[in-house]
C-alpha cells in the first residue's frame, strides 16, 4: 500500500521529491521522530508510545523551503546564496530544536521568548545555550556519531558566509557551495538524531 503523500510526491519536481521525500513523521505525544512520510499507513506508527497520529513533519515546511531553494541556487552556479541558504536553514532547525527542547523542560513562554532572545546568535546558541541545556557541548555529544564532523564543516561554511557578506574580498569557492548542498540531508538527520537522543528523554528531567 502506498501513502497518499508518496502519490502526491509522484507528481511534483524533482528537487521538491528530492526535499519531501527526507521527511519523516513526529509523533505529537512523546516527539519522537520515526516513520516516514512515504511509509504506508499501516506502518506509520511512532515506536515509542504507539501512536498512529497526527503527525508533524520534520523538518518543519519553512526549513523544506529554504532547502529547496539551495538547490535551485547551486543549478543556477550561485554559490554565495547556497551558503547563504544553508546557513539561514541550519539557523531555523537549531531554533526550533532549542525551543521545543525547553518546552519539554517545561521552560514558561516568557522565560524560553527570553532565553532566545538573550542567545540570539547562532553562535552563541550553538556555544552556549546547547551546552547549558543539554548538559555538553555540542561537538562533545555528536564526536562518537557519524555527524562528529558535522560542527567543523558547518564553521567553515558560516566563516566562507560571513567573509562573503562583511568583507568587500570575500567570496564563495565553488566547493564551498557544494560542501553546504551536500550538508543538507546530514542536517536533517542530525536533527532527527538530536530530538529523538535529547528532546523525547527530557521529560523525565527538570530544569534547575
Amino acid at each position: 500500500m502506498v501513502s497518499d503523500y508518496a502519490k502526491w510526491l509522484e507528481t511534483q519536481p524533482p528537487i521538491h521529491q528530492q526535499i519531501e521525500s527526507l521527511v519523516r513523521y513526529r509523533c505529537w505525544k512523546c516527539d519522537l521522530i520515526g516513520p516516514s512520510c512515504l511509509d504506508p499507513p499501516n506502518r506509520q506508527i511512532c515506536l515509542k508510545c504507539g501512536e498512529r497520529g497526527p503527525w508533524i513533519t520534520h523538518p518543519l515546511p519553512g526549513a523544506r523551503v529554504i532547502a529547496g531553494q539551495c538547490f535551485q541556487a547551486q543549478e543556477r552556479d550561485e554559490g554565495e546564496l547556497v551558503v547563504i541558504l544553508f546557513c539561514t536553514m541550519f539557523e531555523v532547525m537549531l531554533e526550533d530544536f532549542l525551543d521545543r527542547l525547553m518546552i519539554r523542560l517545561r521552560v514558561p513562554k516568557d522565560t524560553r521568548e527570553f532565553i532566545l532572545q538573550k542567545f540570539s546568535g547562532v553562535k552563541t546558541r550553538l556555544d552556549d545555550l546547547f551546552p547549558g541545556l543539554v548538559g555538553e557541548s555540542f561537538k562533545r555529544i555528536t564526536r562518537d556519531t557519524e555527524f562528529a564532523d558535522f560542527y567543523d564543516r558547518w564553521h567553515k561554511i558560516r566563516t566562507e558566509r560571513n567573509n562573503f557578506l562583511h568583507d568587500e574580498h570575500g567570496h564563495v569557492s565553488a566547493g564551498t557551495a557544494k560542501e553546504a548542498v551536500d550538508l543538507i540531508e546530514p542536517c536533517f538527520r542530525l536533527f532527527e538524531w538530536l530530538n529523538n537522543t535529547i528532546i523525547v528523554e527530557a521529560q523525565h528531567r527538570r530544569v534547575n
